[in-house]
């Protein structure tokens, strides 16, 4: 009795669905199977062209397996797509990224096709974490966010949108922390403000140095110091000043003081 494609296929090893799905394996088995000279291959013959073929050469063996799955056991193959897809929705929700069902799909698909890890899963993942409407992040990207917005805040640089997204997505894949972005925000605000650098290379930030001027600032203008932030532009001014000499300087808080007071005159 004459074997049915089904058995021939499966006499090689494999699944006569993941054979019809490729045009080069389709035609490789109908050599193998054919009757008279040239056909009736051994098994081992079999694979042996099917290693010679481009679809062989161009999947590694973890995608291979994946699409021989896919085609042989469907079910399986779907179960373990959604288990990458529930995994990786998991995942959107702690690191801040937004995510549809179709995209988290194709990442359990790739999981399963890649055989990746969580960290492989986190990385393809990071191109989704944005910031909403207000700029604002979720998860731990607006942990991040809110870290690197203080110190912003405390060394009087301003962070574009694009080097803060960037700050973010480095932090949540564990490139960058809070003490690197300091690092930088330290370099920006002793260029900013050169009469500052040592002191800011000692430790202080520009927040610090120049709580004494929003003090004065605040009593001579009687208003509440928590509004009054380092860029504001008269402290900005008894920060960045220069000297007799044009050089780098701060003002005296005495100066400074008089300054405000003339400015509350006006």
């Amino acid at each position: 009795m004459a074997q049915t494609a089904s058995e021939q296929a499966a006499g090689y090893g494999w699944s006569l669905a993941v054979i019809n799905s490729n045009p080069e394996l389709k035609s490789l088995f109908a050599q193998a199977t054919a009757s008279g000279p040239g056909g009736n291959w051994s098994a081992d013959a079999f694979v042996a062209r099917v290693r010679d073929t481009s679809w062989f050469k161009t999947h590694s063996d973890t995608n291979r397996q994946a699409i021989i799955l896919q085609k042989a056991d469907p079910a399986t193959y779907k179960a373990r797509v959604a288990q990458g897809a529930a995994q990786a929705s998991s995942m959107a929700a702690s690191m801040g990224a937004t995510m549809s069902a179709q995209q988290l799909n194709v990442i359990g698909a790739d999981t399963v096709a890649f055989n990746w890890n969580a960290d492989q899963i986190k990385q393809h993942m990071t191109a989704f974490v944005s910031a909403d409407k207000s700029g604002n992040y979720t998860g731990s990207a607006a942990t991040a966010q809110y870290q690197y917005k203080q110190l912003g805040e405390a060394y009087g640089v301003a962070v574009s949108p694009a080097q803060m997204g960037q700050f973010v997505r480095d932090s949540v894949l564990g490139h960058t922390n809070q003490a690197s972005v300091q690092q930088w925000m330290i370099a920006q605000a002793q260029s900013r403000y050169p009469a500052l650098a040592s002191r800011l290379a000692s430790g202080e930030t520009v927040k610090q140095i120049a709580d004494p001027y929003i003090q004065s600032y605040a009593k001579t203008l009687e208003l509440n110091p928590n509004t009054i932030g380092v860029t504001d532009k008269l402290v900005q001014g008894a920060l960045a000043g220069k000297d007799a000499k044009g050089q780098p300087a701060t003002q005296s808080v005495w100066s400074s003081s008089r300054l405000f007071a003339r400015t509350r005159a006006t």
